[in-house]
């Protein structure tokens, strides 16, 4: 029973494995090219990698990978929103949707804490 419990349970560990590496990879990537001309990018990428983290969400899914994804996903948004780039109107407008996804009322808090480091950017 165990052997089966092991070998069910490395194919999740093997995933969740590969996902910090490679969020550890997009994160190094972020820090060292945040300033530089077609940063939008690099960021588009990462934001595209996590939200295919759950690609159509159902009843049936994994709630914790969900939850990761979602603080994930506000992470990459709110640093993102920071720096100055290409598209980032198109990008706050995504982050705006995201927020309001999750809840109204804590996205209006959100919204109003990150416009003015939106527009500073």
């Amino acid at each position: 029973r165990d052997a089966n419990r092991q070998t069910i349970s490395q194919p999740d560990e093997r995933k969740k494995s590969i996902r910090e590496i490679t969020v550890k990879a997009y994160e190094s990537a972020v820090e060292y090219t945040s300033f530089i001309h077609n940063n939008h990018i690099i960021w588009k990428h990462y934001l595209g990698y996590v939200k295919g983290w759950i690609p159509t969400p159902t009843l049936n899914q994994d709630h914790t990978l969900a939850q990761e994804q979602m603080v994930q996903l506000r992470s990459v948004y709110q640093r993102l929103v920071t720096h100055p780039m290409l598209g980032l109107d198109q990008l706050w407008q995504e982050y705006e949707l995201f927020e309001r996804g999750q809840s109204e009322a804590l996205a209006v808090a959100l919204i109003n804490e990150f416009a003015p480091k939106k527009q500073h950017a």
